[in-house]
């Protein structure tokens, strides 16, 4: 992720008008010195996922599965959207999951590495664990606490 693993993890998470954590918040430290944030909520019923990452000379402004702004130093950013990405107007199609699935079928097809690894997979849930609180941060299991998470290795 971003060229490297999370270093630091400042995370925050609410129930918002439930019994049950739907709203998760981060900002996030890289080994390469990239920064990132997360937003996810599920509150309206819907689910929202938006994340930013900088980081030398480059910044994404993503709104999962729906689009993203891409900066460069050249100046304005470049909007990709998923239909764009896909051909398609259809959710399912630009979503991601049918693309990872017909990725990881066709890597073993070929006898290649998938682009997601169990090895790259391990990474992002270590940092969702630290976006949900962790297991070691008895502290921010519960809604509405502001958490400093400390990273394992």
């Amino acid at each position: 992720m971003c060229g490297g693993e999370h270093t630091e993890v400042h995370a925050f998470q609410d129930m918002l008008f439930t019994d049950w954590r739907n709203s998760y918040n981060g900002l996030i430290r890289f080994s390469t010195g990239a920064v990132g944030f997360v937003s996810g909520n599920r509150a309206s019923g819907a689910r929202i996922l938006r994340f930013e990452v900088h980081g030398k000379g480059i910044g994404a402004e993503i709104d999962m599965p729906d689009s993203a702004r891409i900066w460069t130093s050249k100046g304005d950013p470049l909007v990709i959207t998923g239909a764009q990405l896909t051909n398609s107007e259809k959710a399912q199609d630009y979503e991601g999951t049918l693309h990872i699935h017909r990725e990881f079928l066709a890597a073993i097809a070929e006898g290649r590495q998938a682009l997601t690894s169990f090895r790259e997979c391990l990474g992002t849930m270590r940092l969702v664990e630290a976006l949900e609180g962790g297991p070691y941060d008895a502290s921010v299991r519960h809604g509405g606490v502001i958490a400093r998470v400390p990273v394992l290795a």
